[in-house]
């Protein structure tokens, strides 16, 4: 844990609550940390460069042209997409990512393992010698003049770095005796988009299934809390002091971690009583469907 962290902790204030707290800065290298004014517990995790718009055939980061939201039609399985800065897009960033896979798992157009339904007559799947590719924006509505689509591998590189960072959380919480329920509030930071869908990245199970309430997005709080430690003699100071009050815990040598990480390689997790309000979603989207 570095200068991400502590700059994260100053911008949220998090460091002078009582309340109970978990710090997500989501980037190639997942940071967490939890607890309040008076304790403070970090770890990290390695997920991979997705939450950034990378190993992903067309992604890119979180800037002018990238696609940050999508919805699915159930009926025609068509994107409908918002773009960052308006426009036609370029490619799609980490919120996109998230919001797509997330919806694709809700309208059956994927499974738990993250693999394409290839019988539901999705006009948008293209498959080619077992390589398919959902189009989210078709070449003639892009800027590039490109197909804009998401594959398998793009979907297995987010599965694995929503998979380590839903593991990270639970063994961290574990090690101090807490629960997700125990949590009075979530702060999520990185260069995913401005508008993460907290809904999806629940659905997907890369967050902790609890009320959508809790959770604060706030951007980039690496470049906030900079600004802060500049600008405030005091700041500075509380920063050096955040550094040193965090306890860290060392995830690569922990056994538990890595049986959860394997759990999460599955939308939303291997056990789906950890995901009860997402159980609930799909069993009533299966129960219209089949009306």
């Amino acid at each position: 844990l570095g200068g991400d962290i502590t700059s994260g902790i100053l911008a949220t204030d998090m460091y002078r609550e009582k309340e109970l707290a978990l710090f997500l800065d989501l980037g190639t290298n997942g940071e967490l940390v939890v607890g309040n004014s008076e304790w403070m517990m970090g770890c990290s995790c390695s997920a991979g460069p997705a939450f950034e718009g990378g190993g992903v055939k067309c992604g890119i980061r979180a800037v002018d042209g990238a696609i940050e939201k999508i919805s699915i039609s159930q009926k025609t399985y068509k994107c409908q997409i918002e773009v960052i800065g308006g426009g036609k897009p370029r490619g799609i960033c980490g919120s996109g990512l998230i919001d797509v896979v997330g919806e694709m798992y809700l309208k059956g157009v994927i499974d738990r393992k993250g693999k394409f339904n290839k019988d539901i007559g999705n006009k948008y799947l293209r498959c080619a010698d077992d390589d398919c590719q959902y189009i989210l924006v078709e070449g003639k509505n892009s800027a590039t003049g490109e197909d804009i689509y998401i594959s398998e591998v793009d979907i297995d590189n987010l599965i694995r770095a929503k998979a380590a960072i839903y593991a990270g959380i639970k063994t961290l919480l574990e090690e101090v005796d807490l629960s997700v329920y125990d949590l009075d509030k979530i702060y999520i930071a990185g260069g995913l988009g401005k508008h993460l869908n907290t809904r999806n990245a629940i659905i997907i199970g890369m967050l902790p299934d609890v009320d959508v309430a809790k959770y604060f997005f706030m951007g980039n709080t690496s470049v906030t809390g900079a600004y802060l430690s500049l600008l405030s003699e005091d700041k500075y100071r509380q920063s050096s002091k955040i550094a040193e009050h965090i306890t860290y815990i060392e995830l690569s040598v922990n056994m538990k971690f890595m049986e959860r990480y394997v759990a999460g390689l599955f939308l939303p997790y291997t056990d789906m009583k950890d995901f009860p309000t997402v159980e609930e979603c799909l069993y009533s989207l299966d129960t219209k469907l089949k009306k």
